[in-house]
């Protein structure tokens, strides 16, 4: 709860009958006699009211008036407050009058006491307000401010009851009073006069000339310091005189009284100063002021050494010199200086005319002097009507040149040349610099830079230039540098007098190639350093930048470099690149291959960096050369249309030489060198890519009719005939690069926007976009062409099965071919493995050592594993049986490609299946099992019935019974195992196991199968294939026997039954 709070400022009022009284905000004013309640407006509340007696008494009142010039706290209360509602803030203020100057300002207050004691502030608009004194100007009040009196001008001391205030209401006068006013000014006690010009001079003198400009006429700025310390500027007041002491020398300006001009016709030498008597009547002050007055002195000609150079405006030439080596002379410039009768010297040439006596000796050209021939002259030069003169030789001994060291610098220019201290950068034959030449003579004078600056001496005249290495930069006998090639260091450029050769000094500087539209360039745009020696081990790290002129959306790139001196290690996408990108080390040794493609891109400009390579350092010792070759190069312009030019050159900004060792020498620097130490990895990560369009801005690539257009003219839905072109060549040109992996991309940009459907493409088109062989087309299929073009993969061509002999019941092979080619079609026969799986269960069954089985990865189902073997012309084959033999049933074949590089080295980016593995890396990599082809076993095996339980015992001479083995009757169709006769349980017999390896053997006319058990090695011995005949047949005897035994037991046994 919250009491004695003033609210008001929150609250509305209103009055219970307005006939008796109205409110206005917090304000009640009686209407007529009466009783009236003033509540809260809106019935806020019923208990908060007051009641009021309007009567028509008469109220005495007493209105006082008081002239405040300041408020000011003397107990300031604070700006925020924290405490409980209704604590009281104290504050206190102080009221003043001080009107002590002119200007000063008091404003008018008043209020009313009533004889019931109450009192009211009475506003300004209920004052009437008369001033009384001269010396008081009165304002009226504008809203919200009261009446004011200010200190007129003039205005003297005075006081007393100056100012009458009334009330009236209604027009009716109300009250009155007199407001007391002290006007309380201190005496004058000084004058400062001030002018605005340090020194005037007569219109008539040549100091009042350009550029010289000496004003004249002064002005003068008054200022009066009271008593009391205070000041009032009085400039342009009336009371303030001026008057000329001197008026035989200056006179003042009409119509500005502050202002005095010096005369046209006066005397020099009594007219050195303006003097003038300022004063002030009304404050009794005055003062005395002058102002110089200066004229022209003196004119002097001076000739100094032309061209300029630092300290040569210092240097005064009196002669004029033959330049050594040449027919010509020295220049030199002229200037005038004036000289004023205050000490002042001005340079007063840039208004000055110069002439000579004798132009064949000295030719005057502005302000230079060209020494023509022997002789001398006088050299006059006239500012302002005034002249002076100069003796001025031209001598025929000559002045020696001085080449000294470091008086050799370059400077370069144009829009096409980048450029640091010491690099020229640019195209080539287009990037220019220019010579900067310093000569010294022996006189003291100097060309600070010969080349650019002295126009009158032919340049071979003085100097001759050579380049070390005119193939990198050459210079012209003018001095101009035009880069003609890349460097590996700097070119040692020469300068020497052309009349004495001994006499020289040099430059070095670099040469860098800028790529012009569609070339590559290696290493950083323009920034050469000192690169510290490099050692065996270190790092040398390369960039690779594209000059693509319209958007680039694919790429195709070939590196070659000395593999005897590096050896490439990592290959890393560009930061300026954002597609797809595959890059390939090693594959041979001595290039990196990598290609980048985006149909959407939009990406474009002078440098754009697409990959980063680092080379191992092998021999610090020498030189290692980088060269290489755009394969493909895919731009597009505005309109879609295709931008390509340089599709099989070398690339020639990038053509380098790189100085691995040989001293502290600058060098065309590829990147910063890293310490051995510093790991990176060689392999590029590969990224999914579920996403392959993004949202970007859709360029006219895009468009129905230009994917329709594109389509058609590479004949990719129409009728392919029975041309048998190169694989993978979609573009139908003869060869497999980067522009069939951007035909692809445009089909696939095509069915992602349901332009083109798989079916609108011919058969052989449909199938050879399906690259991994999985049966469809998908993103899969473009990065298996992207690896394919850097060699990190192979087509598969041809993939033949040979099922004849695969039989149930039997162990025929099983022969699979796999047909592999290169980007360019040729057979590959090496750096490859080709494995495959098999989906025929190992427990059904072990294959026969006909192939290789891969122990070392097995199928995650227990599939078969193979390795294949290469069998010539690029064809790699696995042949396999079954042991004991074949069943009936119906398994697939999926296919593994796998290559590796020049050293042997491998990466998931190499491995490839066809449709799909199981087998590691492929199943971790979340692969399932999917055939590329699929085989039946034909026919139905029927397991032999077992023997009879106590066959007769019979004899076999040769029988060896640790020899076991097992015959297959083909004509029969009976099994007999070796060790099934009655012979004890101790005899030594084992278990019958069996190897995959079987013996076809023809024995009587005769075909049989015969196999070894698990413990025996090698093949059947012809003895041994014998022994198991004889006993199969032996075997076979005894079950006719027995049958016909048990046929004729029961024939007896039912003729007995019958009776």
């Amino acid at each position: 709860t919250v009491s004695n709070l003033d609210v008001t400022a929150l609250a509305s009022f209103e009055a219970s009958d307005s006939a008796f009284a109205t409110v206005s905000g917090s304000e009640v004013t009686g209407a007529a006699p009466g009783i009236v309640n003033v509540t809260l407006a809106n019935s806020a509340t019923a208990d908060a009211f007051v009641t009021l007696a309007v009567t028509s008494n008469v109220v005495a009142v007493n209105l006082t008036a008081v002239a405040v010039s300041s408020v000011t706290f003397t107990q300031t209360p604070s700006s925020s407050v924290s405490a409980a509602a209704g604590t009281a803030v104290t504050a206190a203020v102080q009221i003043a009058q001080a009107l002590e100057a002119e200007g000063d300002t008091a404003g008018i207050y008043a209020w009313a006491d009533f004889a019931d004691g109450t009192r009211r502030a009475v506003y300004a608009s209920e004052l009437n307000v008369q001033e009384s004194s001269a010396s008081l100007d009165l304002s009226s009040p504008t809203s919200g401010a009261p009446w004011v009196i200010t200190v007129a001008s003039g205005a003297v001391g005075t006081c007393g009851d100056l100012v009458t205030v009334n009330w009236q209401a209604c027009s009716t006068p109300v009250a009155s009073d007199h407001a007391y006013v002290n006007v309380d000014l201190p005496g004058a006690s000084g004058l400062v006069v001030t002018a605005d010009e340090s020194k005037v001079t007569s219109p008539s003198d040549p100091a009042s000339q350009d550029p010289v400009s000496v004003k004249t006429q002064v002005s003068f700025a008054t200022r009066v310091i009271f008593e009391n310390g205070a000041s009032q500027t009085l400039t342009g007041d009336s009371r303030v005189e001026v008057t000329v002491l001197n008026l035989d020398c200056a006179t003042l300006v009409t119509g500005d009284a502050d202002t005095v001009r010096v005369k046209s016709s006066v005397n020099r030498e009594t007219c050195t100063e303006v003097q003038v008597l300022v004063s002030v009547a009304s404050f009794g002050v005055e003062t005395t002021v002058s102002v110089p007055i200066v004229y022209l002195a003196s004119l002097e000609v001076l000739v100094s050494p032309f061209p300029s150079f630092t300290g040569s405006t210092s240097m005064v030439v009196t002669q004029l010199k033959q330049v050594e080596c040449t027919d010509y002379f020295q220049h030199g410039t002229a200037l005038l200086k004036a000289a004023l009768t205050d000490g002042t010297e001005i340079d007063v040439t840039s208004h000055t005319t110069f002439d000579s006596t004798d132009s064949s000796v000295v030719l005057v050209e502005s302000t230079r002097m060209r020494g023509e021939s022997p002789g001398s002259v006088l050299v006059t030069g006239t500012w302002a009507g005034e002249s002076a003169s100069y003796d001025l030789e031209v001598a025929g001994d000559p002045v020696f040149a001085v080449i000294e060291e470091g008086g050799f610098t370059l400077s370069f220019g144009g829009s096409d040349v980048k450029r640091n201290q010491k690099t020229l950068y640019g195209y080539a034959d287009e990037a220019e610099g220019v010579a900067r030449v310093r000569i010294r003579f022996t006189d003291g004078t100097e060309f600070a830079n010969f080349i650019e600056d002295v126009d009158w001496i032919p340049i071979p005249d003085l100097v001759t230039f050579a380049s070390a290495v005119e193939a990198a930069i050459s210079i012209s006998g003018e001095g101009v540098l035009t880069l003609r090639g890349n460097y590996p260091e700097g070119v040692t450029l020469t300068v020497s007098k052309a009349c004495d050769a001994s006499q020289l000094t040099t430059n070095s500087l670099y040469a860098n190639l800028w790529p012009r539209p569609k070339d590559v360039d290696l290493g950083q745009p323009d920034n050469l350093y000192e690169e510290p020696l490099r050692a065996n081990g270190d790092t040398l790290s390369v960039q690779v930048r594209i000059h693509a002129d319209n958007v680039m959306t694919t790429f195709q790139v070939i590196l070659d470099f000395d593999d005897t001196k590096l050896r490439a290690t990592s290959c890393t996408q560009g930061s300026g690149w954002p597609g797809d990108f595959e890059c390939t080390l090693n594959d041979p040794a001595n290039q990196v291959a990598f290609i980048g493609n985006k149909v959407d891109s939009t990406t474009s400009g002078t440098n754009v960096i697409v990959a980063d390579i680092d080379f191992d350092v092998l021999d610090a010792s020498a030189t290692a050369t980088m060269s290489g070759t755009i394969v493909k190069l895919i731009q597009l312009d505005a309109n879609g249309n295709e931008d390509n030019a340089n599709d099989g050159e070398p690339i020639v900004a990038g053509e380098v030489t790189v100085i691995l060792a040989g001293g502290t020498g600058r060098r065309r620097a590829l990147a910063a060198v890293r310490d051995a130490g510093d790991a990176r990895t060689s392999l590029v990560v590969q990224r999914e890519r579920d996403a392959y369009f993004d949202s970007h801005v859709r360029r006219r690539l895009q468009d129905a009719a230009f994917i329709t257009s594109y389509i058609a003219d590479k004949s990719l839905a129409t009728d392919c005939g029975n041309e048998d072109p190169l694989y993978g060549d979609l573009t139908r040109d003869g060869q497999f690069n980067a522009e069939d992996v951007f035909a692809a991309s445009v089909v696939s940009l095509g069915m992602a926007q349901g332009i083109v459907s798989y079916g609108d493409l011919c058969a052989e088109v449909q199938n050879r976009l399906d690259y991994n062989r999985d049966g469809s087309f998908d993103l899969q299929d473009i990065l298996y062409l992207l690896r394919v073009a850097v060699r990190k993969l192979h087509f598969v061509t041809a993939i033949a099965v040979d099922s004849t002999d695969v039989v149930a019941g039997t162990s025929g092979d099983l022969v699979v071919s796999v047909s592999v080619n290169n980007y360019l079609g040729e057979p590959v026969t090496s750096q490859m493995g080709v494995r495959m799986e098999m989906s025929y269960n190992a427990s059904d069954g072990d294959p026969a050592p006909a192939s290789v089985k891969d122990e070392a990865h097995p199928a995650i189902n227990d599939h078969w594993v193979l390795k294949s073997s290469h069998i010539g012309n690029g064809v790699w084959q696995v042949a396999v049986h079954a042991e004991p033999f074949w069943y009936a049933r119906v398994f697939g074949v999926a296919i593994m490609l796998e290559t590796t590089d020049t050293s042997g080295a491998a990466s998931n980016e190499r491995y490839v299946s066809m449709a799909g593995a199981s087998v590691e890396p492929y199943g971790s990599n979340g692969i399932e099992f999917t055939s590329v082809v699929e085989v039946g076993v034909a026919g139905e095996y029927i397991q032999s019935p077992s023997p009879p339980p106590s066959p007769p015992p019979f004899v076999i001479d040769i029988y060896d019974d640790t020899e076991l083995g097992a015959i297959f009757d083909l004509e029969t169709k009976v099994v007999y195992v070796a060790g099934n006769d009655p012979l004890p349980a101790d005899f030594g017999r084992v278990a019958m196991q069996f190897t995959p390896f079987l013996s076809r053997v023809m024995r009587n006319g005769k075909e049989y199968f015969a196999w070894l058990p698990s413990t025996e090695d090698g093949k059947l011995s012809e003895e041994r294939i014998d022994q198991l005949v004889i006993e199969t047949e032996r075997y076979q005897e005894w079950i006719a026997t027995k049958r016909t035994s048990q046929e004729i037991n029961a024939e007896i046994e039912e003729q007995v039954a019958a009776g």
